[in-house]
């Protein structure tokens, strides 16, 4: 019989009003048991705060991909959440979140969601009560539910003060996000941004910033450069190699016209002539906080999510001095 805080499957059923070997068939998504119970059980888990061990031998992670928006994020997220579960000796079944399928969640130990619908998280809830770790949107806290999020003011602050230090004051933020779960990170790097230009002392900073929803490429950039900014800061990395283009095709040369500095896109920007200074998401931080925390919540330690993970900056040939003009 499993145990977490004192409190058994016993416990959940005196709760529930159901014997303890209906609980432990719920708690396994057992088809006999129907999902109205099966709902019960979960909803008592929660409250008693009983959380299923890792199942003995290999755990099972779960990983919910968008498999419709696969970028460069989302891969390389991948690629390092696997390396790590595999150097732990665990096992991993990617789980598309656009048809979430999650019959088979019993067989997980936990799981970890790059970028699924709430849609998703909500079946998760409903259907396991192993924990699930989720990337990057700053959800609001729920039982079961651990937010691993980046640091946004951090990242845009140590950006802009890299450029400050170079001379620049002009300095111009260009985003471009599609998906919703962005909304709140992308919020809190224009914060950022708009907190860190505040010893620049421009008269309104909030407008040398564009958003890519809000018109073309070309159109923001247009604007951005009628305020003769001499640094520009682009997210995403993958958008940063089309800004990166549109540059080279107005005749711009890098630093010596306008600093360039671009959100990551591993094996794409560190190619380029002249090569563009990034910051780098930590993916390999993200992996290990994410797997640490789903060891931490197996033994029934106490978790204070969100947990931050900073970037860091690598420096390159495409920022420079304020060109003089």
């Amino acid at each position: 019989m499993k145990k977490h805080s004192g409190k058994t499957i016993v416990d959940i059923g005196n709760a529930v009003g159901v014997s303890h070997s209906t609980v432990s068939r719920a708690l396994r998504n057992d088809p006999r048991i129907s999902p109205e119970t099966t709902r019960k059980v979960i909803q008592a888990a929660y409250a008693l705060g009983y959380v299923q061990n890792a199942r003995p031998g290999q755990p099972v992670i779960g990983l919910f991909l968008p498999v419709k928006q696969l970028d460069c994020y989302v891969l390389c997220s991948l690629s390092a959440i696997a390396t790590e579960i595999l150097r732990r000796n665990w096992r991993f079944e990617i789980l598309p979140s656009s048809r979430p399928n999650l019959n088979p969640v019993h067989f997980l130990s936990g799981a970890i969601n790059i970028h699924a619908p709430d849609e998703t998280i909500r079946m998760w809830t409903l259907n396991s009560i192993h924990p699930l770790v989720t990337y990057t949107k700053r959800r609001p806290l729920q039982t079961g539910i651990y937010p691993v999020a980046e640091d946004g003011f951090y990242d845009m602050e140590l950006c802009v003060r890299y450029l400050s230090g170079l001379g620049h004051r002009r300095i111009g933020l260009l985003m471009n996000h599609s998906r919703q779960e962005e909304e709140a990170s992308m919020e809190q790097r224009y914060q950022g941004f708009l907190r860190a230009m505040k010893p620049c002392r421009l008269e309104k900073p909030e407008s040398y910033v564009g958003f890519n929803s809000d018109g073309t490429l070309s159109e923001n950039l247009d604007r951005l450069l009628a305020k003769e900014i001499t640094a520009l800061i682009v997210l995403p990395g993958d958008f940063g190699l089309s800004v990166y283009g549109e540059l080279l095709h107005r005749n711009f040369r890098m630093p010596s016209d306008i600093s360039l500095l671009s959100w990551s896109f591993p094996g794409v920007l560190e190619n380029l002539y002249p090569r563009i200074t990034v910051l780098e998401q930590n993916y390999k931080q993200w992996a290990e906080v994410s797997c640490d925390l789903l060891e931490k919540k197996w033994r029934g330690e106490e978790v204070r999510t969100p947990l931050f993970v900073r970037g860091k900056l690598l420096k390159r040939d495409s920022c420079g001095p304020v060109p003089c003009r």
